[in-house]
């Protein structure tokens, strides 16, 4: 069962902001600014996770008789994730997708939830070798939850050394945050799953893992993506990182160092982290894209399906993204500048 491809209606009506009917341009003194995590005073994470909570507690826009899964506004950003993820991984659409991805959320967040702040990132390097004493993940008041029991038997990338947890968060916001969809983690590639949005209400579980971390996602690998002399081989260390090895870049790495949830392909939004990591994701795109405003707005690489799989178009600027219930059709034009059109918003 999969979501509809186009949605006929907007829930989040977005526009340039107007004043009187008068557009207003922007520029870095308007925009809205996101901020790191750690640079956030208490009382602003608090205000960011209250508003988590908010969206958690939120009954969704998605039917559930249709989509079983999909209980909580929280949810209709899962399930829309899971409808798309192999048209907007390891190709073309990964940066534009999610930029205006982390735009819908934000905007639900201030719209919906009362929320007066942005959308903070996470700066990878800043904790890379100690994400569990961080204050992103050491699972204080103020922290995005901490690490989950200790698991032995949990389900691992076998490919990666263990984590320190596996199961359930112990700690923090977060420790009876209830994951409704997935897990995915044996899906082959390339194939929609089963029963995709099925209801399996679980916990969130974590399996911090500072190995992986450390050796991905450190400041060698932002310093190497913002060097990148074109989109792709941006896109490359983005997906294989320093090594040219599958899954080993710092999109992936981030995803698997926090692990568990946030470790699945599909339904990792469910991981209060999911929008934190993806935002500095664009932010290192963002900055990328600074360095030669006049080629880089336009510059584009891959196609629109997973690996290429089926073979599908090179994208270019008229390349549609879509987003189900959460949005409109939109273009990819419309995400290459964070400071252009209806997007306005800047990183500190």
């Amino acid at each position: 069962m999969k979501l509809l491809a186009i949605s006929s209606f907007s829930l989040l009506t977005a526009f340039w902001g107007t004043c009187s009917g008068a557009e207003v341009q922007c520029t870095r003194e308007t925009a809205n600014v996101r901020k790191e995590w750690a640079a956030l005073t208490p009382t602003e994470r608090i205000d960011y996770i209250d508003a988590l909570h908010c969206l958690a507690e939120k009954p969704p826009v998605y039917d559930t008789q249709t989509y079983p899964g999909v209980r909580t506004r929280w949810d209709d950003f899962v399930a829309t994730h899971i409808n798309y993820t192999l048209y907007i991984h390891f190709n073309g659409l990964l940066l534009p997708w999610h930029r205006n991805f982390i735009h819908l959320w934000e905007t639900a967040l201030r719209e919906e939830c009362g929320y007066k702040g942005y959308q903070p990132y996470w700066d990878w390097p800043s904790n890379s070798h100690d994400l569990a004493n961080s204050p992103h993940f050491d699972g204080s008041p103020t922290s995005l939850s901490g690490d989950g029991e200790y698991d032995e038997h949990a389900e691992r990338d076998p490919t990666l050394p263990k984590g320190t947890g596996g199961g359930c968060v112990l700690s923090g916001p977060f420790k009876n945050h209830t994951v409704n969809m997935g897990p995915f983690y044996d899906v082959p590639s390339g194939v929609f799953p089963p029963n995709a949005f099925a209801y399996n209400p679980h916990c969130l579980r974590r399996d911090l893992n500072t190995r992986v971390s450390a050796y991905c996602n450190s400041p060698d690998v932002t310093a190497a993506l913002l060097a990148a002399p074109n989109i792709t081989e941006f896109q490359t260390i983005v997906d294989k990182g320093l090594m040219g090895v599958h899954l080993n870049g710092p999109h992936g790495c981030a995803h698997a160092s926090v692990g568990s949830v946030m470790g699945d392909l599909w339904a990792a939004v469910a991981d209060p982290s999911f929008f934190l990591h993806h935002a500095n994701l664009d932010r290192m795109w963002a900055l990328w894209q600074e360095k030669d405003e006049a080629t880089r707005r336009v510059a584009l690489n891959g196609t629109s399906s997973i690996y290429n799989s089926p073979e599908t178009p090179d994208v270019t600027l008229d390349s549609i993204l879509l987003y189900g219930k959460l949005d409109q059709t939109r273009q990819i034009r419309e995400m290459m500048d964070p400071m252009g059109g209806r997007l306005c918003y800047r990183y500190e």
